[in-house]
């Protein structure tokens, strides 16, 4: 059995530790032994791959370079010039120490889970070890040097995987390198026809309400702007509109979303949450869910929605926009117009024969498109490809 090592960049929080989870019970069904390495030192990160039978090891000295879409490094703010001097001296260090623990730590393959692991690419590639880099964030719009030595890099890898044909032209501006494959739900585990817990009834909704469901965080680039002057919008107008916030509670006080909340009398309209790896209830509940992003990326609760069988309104972008089947199995809005978002939400919301039958298109796009055995297929070739 060949031994995989997945690299995770991040804590537990958001998709990429969702997807590389999911990678990892796919190829793990297709013959492999995958590992989890960390760099952050997180509890409940460890824990979380520990309870799904995992061996985790923590590998803290690996260097993260941040730059892409959401965290962009504008040469006008200052951080960027700190950060780029701190990458500068943890850049050796990190490199020597990556040398010695592959050197010391055989493994048939490593599965890189994020663009900003490109020091470890490069040391990967310099020791002649197979591995795949899994490329999950959007290129920053400004192409500047930096965006150049990440397209060069990433032209030097054998083996890439992008999420969508957008993000893949995002970095190396074309189509002739890479493999797409969309991130995927198990459609068994993800369906409205098994039993959930009805989170109405836990935080006292009343069944006329509209219940949203939001997924992101309080965080500029998930849309929480919009999705703000929306509920705003519709409190106005004498809607009964409630929002669920799964992973949102977390958030400090210092928060400037936060703020406005309270500012707007909308604490009764937002129903913030801790974060939970596992919200199916929460697709099951709603009637619809809204992902108002403000930058590209790929969105899974999207997907995940639509395999619940429940109809999603996003930001008229790509790709977010082609997760869905406008006007079919979900409607788009004019990004960053809460307005023009609450008009769609409210076209949902009085319409529940529309919703039924989105929710159904759905379902029906998931299983197509969003397959959890075809993109496991995929990711297998791949690993074939580069081990052969």
């Amino acid at each position: 059995m060949k031994r995989v090592l997945f690299i995770h960049h991040g804590d537990i929080q958001g998709g990429a530790p969702l997807s590389l989870l999911y990678t990892a019970q796919g190829v793990e069904k297709k013959g492999y032994q995958p590992v989890i390495g960390l760099i952050m030192d997180c509890h409940r990160t460890r824990e979380f791959y520990q309870d799904k039978g995992y061996e985790v090891i923590q590998m803290p000295w690996i260097l993260r370079i941040f730059f892409h879409r959401s965290a962009p490094q504008l040469w006008s703010q200052r951080p960027t010039y700190t950060n780029l001097i701190r990458y500068g001296l943890k850049w050796n260090r990190s490199t020597r120490l990556t040398h010695k623990f592959f050197k010391e730590n055989k493994f048939d393959l490593i599965h890189l889970n994020s663009v900003v692991l490109i020091n470890t690419a490069k040391v990967l590639r310099e020791l002649g070890i197979p591995y795949v880099w899994h490329i999950r964030e959007y290129a920053p719009a400004n192409h500047d040097f930096r965006w150049q030595w990440f397209c060069d890099e990433i032209r030097k890898t054998k083996s890439v995987i992008f999420l969508t044909e957008t993000e893949q032209k995002s970095w190396i501006d074309g189509t002739d390198l890479g493999t797409i494959v969309h991130n995927f739900v198990d459609l068994d585990r993800f369906s409205k026809d098994h039993p959930y817990q009805d989170i109405r009834k836990q935080h006292g909704i009343k069944q006329e309400d509209t219940l949203l469901l939001f997924v992101g965080g309080l965080r500029h680039h998930k849309g929480i702007g919009a999705l703000i002057d929306c509920l705003h919008y519709l409190k106005q107008q004498g809607h009964s509109v409630k929002c669920l916030m799964p992973g949102s509670k977390e958030e400090n006080n210092s928060n400037p979303y936060f703020k406005r909340i309270q500012k707007l009398g909308l604490e009764d309209c937002c129903i913030l949450e801790d974060f939970n790896p596992d919200i199916r209830s929460h697709y099951a509940s709603c009637d619809m869910l809204v992902f108002p992003a403000s930058i590209p990326h790929f969105a899974r609760p999207v997907v995940e929605a639509a395999a619940m069988s429940k109809p999603s309104v996003v930001s008229n972008m790509a790709p977010i926009n082609q997760l869905i089947v406008p006007t079919v199995s979900g409607l788009t809005f004019e990004t960053d117009n809460g307005k023009d978002l609450a008009k769609k939400v409210v076209q949902l919301a009085e319409n529940p024969d529309l919703r039924k039958q989105m929710g159904i298109a759905g379902r029906k796009d998931a299983e197509q498109r969003f397959n959890y055995y075809r993109q496991v297929e995929k990711i297998e070739a791949v690993y074939k490809q580069t081990l052969n």
